[in-house]
């Protein structure tokens, strides 16, 4: 396995469970991500404005604006920027009728650390073209 597969890419973690946040932000560090938390929606949108990040990982139930409503918002600040969406209840994506499409990433929580660097990973390679349609 590749230890330095992030090569300084930015990651915006954005997870209001401080546990889920600490273990992921120290995994992909150690990956070779420069990760910055963020446990709100609107705490994201700031830290988005005022930096470049290569990713976002987004939890859906987050406190006040929820994942996806972040998602479409950073998505129209920059419609290019890569989005993994994590969830505990995929059913739920599908009832709010989040579209699914090579852009759109979804992590099914619980998730294993091997789960979220392969994701990562996966997202990161992805088509920058694809990346530009709105959720």
């Amino acid at each position: 396995m590749d230890y330095n597969a992030g090569d300084g890419k930015r990651i915006l973690l954005v997870d209001d469970d401080t546990g889920v946040s600490d273990v992921c932000s120290q995994m992909l560090k150690y990956h070779g991500y420069e990760v910055t938390p963020s446990i709100t929606g609107e705490d994201a949108i700031d830290l988005f404005s005022v930096g470049h990040f290569d990713l976002v990982i987004l939890d859906v139930g987050l406190p006040g604006i929820n994942g996806l409503d972040c998602a479409r918002e950073l998505r129209r600040r920059r419609r290019d920027v890569k989005i993994l969406i994590s969830s505990g209840d995929c059913a739920e994506l599908k009832r709010q009728k989040a579209p699914v499409s090579s852009n759109f990433h979804v992590l099914q929580k619980p998730y294993t650390m091997s789960e979220l660097i392969c994701s990562v990973s996966n997202v990161m390679g992805a088509n920058s073209e694809a990346s530009s349609s709105i959720l």
